[in-house]
C-alpha cells in the first residue's frame, strides 16, 4: 500500500506509530506528521524533533522518542481537529546512550528499554499510574560478566 501525503516534505521515513483507531504519527528523520488511514493529515502541523530519532514507541498518551543519547517522553495532545495541538507541554528527558526499546511489562502502559554501557545492561521500566500522572521510572541493573581470557579459568561470582 502506498500513501501520498498532502504538503509532507521529502526526509527518510523511521516508523508509522499508531495514535488511535484512525490516527498515525508518520515519523521521518527531522520531523513527524498526524495522518489517518488514508494519508490525510489529521493536525495542521508538524513535530519537529531535537535531534535525529531512532526509535517511537506510543502507549497513550505518551510517546517515547529514542535519540542516540537520551531518551524524551512527551505527551500528545488529544486530537480535536486539524488545529489541534500537537503535544502538551509534558516532556521528560532521561540521559542515557544506546537506548533500545526491548518490548512492554505485564501491563499494556508499561515500557521496557535496556541501556547498555561497557560494564553494565540496564533496564528501564516506564509506566504510568492514571492519564494526569507523570510516566515513573523502575530500574533493573545487571553487571555484564567478563569473559574469562583463558579456557581453563573460572568465572568469579
Amino acid at each position: 500500500m502506498q500513501l501520498a501525503v498532502d504538503n509532507c516534505p521529502y526526509d527518510f521515513p523511521v516508523a508509522v506509530v499508531e495514535i488511535s483507531d484512525n490516527e498515525f504519527l508518520l515519523a521521518f528523520h527531522n520531523f513527524g506528521l498526524f495522518v489517518n488511514s488514508k494519508g490525510k493529515r489529521t493536525r495542521s502541523r508538524n513535530i519537529e524533533w531535537e535531534k535525529v530519532p531512532l526509535e517511537f514507541v506510543y502507549t497513550a498518551p505518551h510517546l517515547y522518542i529514542v535519540y542516540c543519547e537520551f531518551l524524551e517522553v512527551v505527551r500528545v495532545a488529544p486530537h480535536t481537529g486539524m488545529e489541534s495541538s500537537l503535544l502538551t507541554d509534558d516532556r521528560n528527558i532521561f540521559k542515557c546512550r544506546s537506548a533500545h526499546h526491548t518490548g512492554f511489562g505485564p501491563r499494556p502502559y508499561d515500557v521496557l528499554f535496556a541501556v547498555s554501557s561497557v560494564d553494565i545492561v540496564e533496564l528501564h521500566s516506564f509506566s504510568r499510574t492514571d492519564e494526569e500522572s507523570q510516566p515513573s521510572v523502575k530500574s533493573i541493573l545487571k553487571r555484564k560478566l567478563n569473559e574469562p581470557t583463558a579456557s581453563n579459568e573460572k568465572r568469579k561470582y
